[in-house]
């Protein structure tokens, strides 16, 4: 698993908090995980992994603290998001 220590010194983030870090770096780590078991992924560099994991802990820390609102009802109570974000999280990745 990727460490704040690396995540500061090597990918020079700044972003998010070590607790912030700790608790959305195995959700990144597992959504990396999932994209090397349905494609073949080559990384651009030997941290090219580990730089990715960073990457993804910041969106889904960015995600986790906005929901986009597409429409909302108050009768009998209902709301939708424009998407789950998965095609930033992609991007990220």
């Amino acid at each position: 698993m990727v460490a704040y220590d690396f995540y500061q010194n090597t990918y020079l983030g700044s972003a998010l908090s070590q607790a912030v870090f700790e608790k959305t770096v195995a959700r990144a780590e597992a959504y990396i995980g999932k994209l090397e078991r349905t494609y073949q992924v080559t990384p651009g560099c030997p941290d090219g992994r580990s730089l990715a994991v960073c990457a993804l802990a910041e969106e889904l820390a960015k995600q986790d603290t906005r929901r986009d609102i597409s429409s909302a009802s108050v009768g009998d109570v209902s709301v939708r998001y424009k998407d789950d974000g998965q095609k930033d999280l992609y991007r990220c990745a």
